[in-house]
């Protein structure tokens, strides 16, 4: 499935076979506030925590990704392939995801209970 964000962008959700039974599948929390700007940033507001977060429009497109049917390895790598004459992009994908996580934006969601 692609949203509009990664519509615009020119990406599609790989469809890989099997499963990935010990990935996090990354997945935003639904009361966590996203505006998308013109430019492709994006700015977040955690109502919980009181805080907002600015991204940039690779961290806005790594977000929008985190829908809890992708794992952390397929977001790094999709993103990563858009540039790969950028090779530390993978890196901050990953620092990214760590972030979201750290900073209490998303739940993650096993492989097993993504299938329930």
């Amino acid at each position: 499935m692609s949203t509009p964000l990664r519509e615009s962008v020119g990406v599609r959700r790989s469809h890989l076979e099997g499963s990935l039974l010990h990935e996090d599948f990354p997945r935003r929390r639904p009361d966590v506030e996203t505006h998308v700007l013109p430019d492709g940033t994006c700015l977040l507001f955690d109502p919980l925590a009181l805080q907002g977060h600015a991204l940039s429009a690779v961290g806005a497109l790594v977000w929008d990704y985190c829908d809890g049917t992708v794992s952390r390895a397929e977001i790094t790598n999709e993103v990563g392939s858009l540039l790969p004459e950028v090779p530390q992009l993978r890196d901050e994908v990953i620092q990214l995801l760590d972030r979201f996580a750290s900073d209490g934006l998303l739940v993650a969601v096993s492989g097993e209970s993504r299938r329930a």
